[in-house]
């Protein structure tokens, strides 16, 4: 691991000139998009989780605290979220018509992208840090927590909004089932 000289996006925010933002949030922006589109491999687009490890939990905001899996396929990890929508319904969190999921394309993705998370070089270049939750997951999965996450960040959070894809649906359906990563997270172990 290096150390990257600078102040975190969340500790200079404040100083920034709004052209300094814009030029900050461009490039985060940019990180995202690239880091979308960089093509997996035949294995990995049909093993989500973390990337290299086929034992590994998953974790980040869309998993319980205890993590989650490991996932032996795109499949199994609809299942697993279809289980939590499934958990929300019982408990009527969330609408008897709430629709299934199904992922159709798995990327590279950070899943906790945040001014804390961004350091802010002498030189202007922003560096994304704190890679603990990221892995392969479903496009929109980035875009969901960002989401998630607005109120820590609104000003950032709106401006990246301008300049990276949108997946409300996404978002919408994994709000939903928070009781079932939440609250309702152990269902499953009680009922074996």
């Amino acid at each position: 691991m290096d150390f990257v000289e600078g102040r975190t996006v969340e500790e200079c925010w404040d100083e920034l000139s709004q052209t300094e933002r814009v030029d900050v949030v461009s490039q985060v922006a940019s990180m995202i998009i690239t880091l979308h589109s960089i093509p997996l491999s035949q294995e990995q687009e049909q093993q989500p989780g973390p990337v290299g490890c086929k034992t590994c939990v998953a974790r980040g905001y869309w998993f319980p605290d205890a993590g989650a899996g490991p996932f032996g396929s795109k499949d199994k990890l609809e299942a697993w979220f279809n289980r939590r929508l499934e958990i929300t319904q019982h408990f009527k969190q969330a609408p008897k018509d709430a629709p299934p999921f199904h992922f159709d394309r798995l990327v590279l993705t950070h899943l906790d992208i945040a001014p804390r998370n961004l350091i802010l070089g002498p030189d202007g270049k922003v560096w994304l840090i704190d890679w603990a939750d990221s892995g392969i997951y479903p496009e929109g999965f980035e875009f969901a927590a960002l989401h998630s996450r607005r109120s820590a960040a609104p000003e950032f959070t709106d401006m990246l909004f301008e300049m990276i894809p949108r997946y409300e649906k996404v978002a919408k359906q994994l709000r939903q089932i928070m009781y079932a990563l939440t609250t309702a997270q152990w269902v499953d172990y009680f009922e074996s």
